[in-house]
C-alpha cells in the first residue's frame, strides 16, 4: 500500500495542537506525573516509519513494559486515555491515514488490546480528541472537527458497544473552537470546557451533558481564556519524571486511576 504524506498545513496544525496537550493533556491529568499513585500513560513517537501509540502503566513503584497500541498504517498523534470502574481502559487518539484525519478508539481488557476503530460520521478532518468513562461505563469523547469551514467542538458516545453520531457540542459559527476537555464531576455530571470566540475575543465556555443531548453553553470565564487554557496546558512535567523508554516527551499523556 502506498504511503500517504501528511500536507504541511495538517502537519503544522497536528503540531500546534500537541503544543496544547503536550504531557498531560490537560491540568486535571497533570498531578500523576509527580507522585507514586497508580496511573497510566500514553504517547505518540516515531518508530523510525511512522507515528505510533505506545500505553505504560505505573503500579507497585514502577512503569511496565511499554506497548506499542496501533499498527502499521498511517501516523498517529495526541492520545488521551480513561479507565472504566471495571479496569477497561478506553484509548482514543487522532489518526492520518488512507481515511483521512480521524478520531480512533480501542480498549485494553484482561491484559489484551482490541482492534482500533474508527467514531462514526465524523466531520471532513478531525483531531484533538480527550475521553472520559463515567461510573456506568459509558464512554463521552469530545475533539476538534472541521466541516470544510471551520474548527467546532464535537461529541461521540460508547454506550452498550454502540458509538452515536458525531454532533456538535455547541452551535455552528464561524469562528474557530478548541482546546477541547470533558471531565465527570463529583455529582457524576458530564461537562465539556473549550475555548470559543464569542463577542469580541475567545473566552473559556462549558456545556452540561442532560441525558440525551448537551445545553446550551455558558461562558466560565471572560478573561483571556484561550491564554489562560495555553499556559495551563503547556506547564510541562518534568522530563526526569517520565520513564526513559519515553524517548520523545512532546506528545505524553498521565491519568491517576480513579480521575
Amino acid at each position: 500500500m502506498t504511503q500517504k504524506t501528511i500536507p504541511w498545513r495538517t502537519l503544522l496544525r497536528l503540531l500546534a495542537l500537541a503544543c496544547c496537550v503536550l504531557l498531560q493533556g490537560h491540568p486535571a491529568a497533570a498531578a500523576a506525573t509527580g507522585s507514586q499513585s497508580p496511573r497510566d500513560m500514553v504517547w505518540s513517537a516515531s518508530d523510525g516509519h511512522n507515528q505510533r501509540i505506545y500505553f505504560s502503566t505505573f503500579l507497585n513503584g514502577s512503569w511496565s513494559a511499554p506497548v506499542r497500541v496501533t499498527g502499521d498504517n498511517g501516523d498517529h498523534y495526541l492520545p488521551c486515555i480513561d479507565r472504566a470502574a471495571d479496569g477497561t481502559r478506553h484509548l482514543v487518539w487522532a489518526a492520518y491515514d488512507e481515511y483521512g484525519q480521524t478520531i480512533q478508539h480501542a480498549t485494553l481488557a484482561r491484559g489484551k488490546w482490541s482492534a482500533a476503530e474508527r467514531l462514526p460520521a465524523l466531520p471532513a478532518t478531525s483531531s484533538a480528541p480527550f475521553v472520559t468513562v463515567d461510573d456506568r461505563g459509558r464512554v463521552f469523547v469530545v475533539f476538534i472537527g472541521n466541516d470544510g469551514e471551520d474548527d467546532d467542538i464535537y461529541w461521540s458516545r460508547l454506550v452498550n458497544g454502540t458509538w452515536s453520531e458525531s454532533r456538535r457540542v455547541h452551535a455552528d459559527n464561524d469562528t474557530p473552537d478548541l482546546h477541547p476537555y470533558v471531565e465527570i464531576t463529583d455529582t457524576n455530571t458530564v461537562v465539556v470546557t473549550w475555548q470559543g470566540y464569542r463577542g469580541d475575543g475567545y473566552v473559556t465556555l462549558q456545556s452540561v451533558w442532560g441525558g440525551d443531548g448537551w445545553q446550551p453553553e455558558t461562558v466560565v470565564d471572560e478573561a483571556d481564556g484561550q491564554a489562560e487554557e495555553e499556559s495551563e496546558a503547556t506547564a510541562e512535567t518534568p522530563a526526569e519524571t517520565l520513564p526513559d523508554f519515553v524517548t520523545d516527551k512532546r506528545q505524553v499523556f498521565t491519568r491517576i486511576h480513579g480521575q
